[in-house]
């Protein structure tokens, strides 16, 4: 009889176990994954990733040409995640080519591109708009069409 009685208790002990952690995987799943994206942003960033989402439909890739200067570069990444799931963001360092710039939107599909600059780079960006200044840095984002390659 004891062994049935401890038997039962495990097996409540383990319910109990396994249905909080359910519990507790569900609610954080929805935290990291349901309410990841613009509501990260920095709110002097929000303007720009507001522009380019209503500019760029969704779905439609980007490349983002950056600079590996430190401040710089977490705003490359920073970018490309608050544009996520919404655009899938290629992330491209200077110096880059007029050549892999159209490479890369043979390959992707890209007709818009990001930039972080002071003036837009000469990869064949058209109608390109200035989305203002970067937080506590110089460069610019900067949105635009790509040139058909």
């Amino acid at each position: 009889m004891p062994s049935l009685v401890l038997r039962a208790a495990a097996a409540v002990v383990l319910a109990a176990g396994v249905g909080s952690g359910v519990a507790a995987f569900s609610r954080d799943f929805r935290a990291t994954f349901g309410e990841a994206g613009p509501t990260n942003a920095p709110a002097s960033l929000a303007p720009q990733i507001a522009a380019i989402e209503a500019r760029v439909p969704a779905g439609e890739p980007l490349l983002l040409i950056g600079n590996t200067r430190t401040e710089e570069l977490w705003y490359a990444w920073l970018i490309q995640r608050l544009l996520y799931p919404r655009h899938v963001v290629l992330v491209r360092f200077e110096p880059v080519t007029r050549a892999e710039v159209a490479a890369l939107e043979r390959r992707w599909a890209i007709r818009h591109g990001v930039a972080l600059a002071r003036r837009p780079p000469d990869l064949g960006f058209v109608e390109a708009a200035d989305l203002g200044a970067l937080p506590t840095v110089e460069p610019h984002v900067w949105l635009g069409a790509l040139a058909a390659p």
